[in-house]
């Protein structure tokens, strides 16, 4: 479990941070699957366009990337990262280009 870096688009970091606290590594329920269901939960979608940004994900590896990104610049971002192989396991980066 890891928190690294801060962007200047509050409202979009805290929807980021939002996510990543909501998933549960003692949960039976996979990672992966978690942060599948956070990136189709109605709130979420409609909290990150008020932040000025949209949310994306991808699988890689045993794990899923959900990216939090604004669309102006300049650009802030955010990812959570969920993994279940090799070991549960969650984190979140955050960073202003």
């Amino acid at each position: 479990m890891s928190v690294y870096g801060q962007t200047k688009n509050a409202a979009l970091q805290a929807v980021a941070t939002q996510v990543y606290q909501s998933l549960n590594c003692a949960s039976s329920q996979p990672m992966v699957a978690q942060l599948e269901a956070a990136q189709k939960n109605p709130e979420v979608v409609s909290k990150t366009k008020a932040a000025g940004g949209q949310v994306s994900g991808q699988a890689a590896g045993g794990g899923y990337g959900l990216q939090f990104q604004t669309m102006q610049l300049p650009v802030s971002f955010c990812q959570v990262v969920a993994l279940d192989s090799p070991v549960k396991g969650k984190s979140l980066s955050c960073g202003d280009s």
